[in-house]
């Protein structure tokens, strides 16, 4: 499959179900069993009265090819806002082609439209192919760790809201044994 003839464009609703079945594939491609998005939580992150990303959607003859899911993202570090790239992904025939270029690029136009001025995005470390590709673009790579709190150690968390609210003692989750740090 050539890559002759990819629009590159905002996403639709109608674009919900192709969506998902890229972003399973990516799942896929990370590990995942490929079973995380559908239609309806598609429809519901990016077309839902204040949409929690947005995407841009490559097709080629009506199909999609590749996407990029995005969000708005405020920086501390420079007191401005931008976009974080949540996902960027290309089906394997289509790699290489310049569509995850023109997709990024998309992003960036979106993001200066909206007074964003970068795009941040986290990327596996033994993704080589990705950083060079990131690095390609001009990225750079600051060594950082993206930390995830779900499940039982966000559980924790969130209950705790009104021991927290009241000044509760400290403790730490049994689940995971963390260190108490100054809370």
């Amino acid at each position: 499959m050539a890559a002759d003839a990819v629009a590159i464009r905002p996403a639709l609703p109608s674009d919900a179900a192709g969506l998902a079945t890229l972003a399973n594939a990516l799942d896929c491609d990370q590990g995942g069993d490929g079973k995380v998005h559908s239609e309806a939580t598609v429809l519901r992150a990016a077309f839902a009265a204040e949409p929690a990303v947005r995407f841009v959607v490559a097709t080629q003859a009506a199909e999609p090819v590749g996407y990029a899911m995005f969000a708005r993202f405020y920086s501390s570090d420079t007191a401005e806002t931008g976009s974080y790239l949540n996902d960027l992904y290309v089906i394997p025939a289509l790699r290489s082609a310049g569509i995850g270029r023109r997709l990024i690029t998309a992003v960036a136009a979106a993001t200066a439209e909206a007074g964003g001025s970068f795009i941040w995005t986290g990327v596996y470390s033994a993704n080589t192919r990705a950083r060079a590709f990131y690095a390609a673009l001009g990225a750079r790579d600051e060594d950082a760790r993206i930390l995830e709190l779900d499940g039982a150690a966000f559980a924790f968390l969130a209950q705790r809201t009104g021991e927290a609210a009241r000044g509760g003692g400290t403790s730490t989750s049994p689940a995971h044994r963390v260190a108490a740090v100054d809370e």
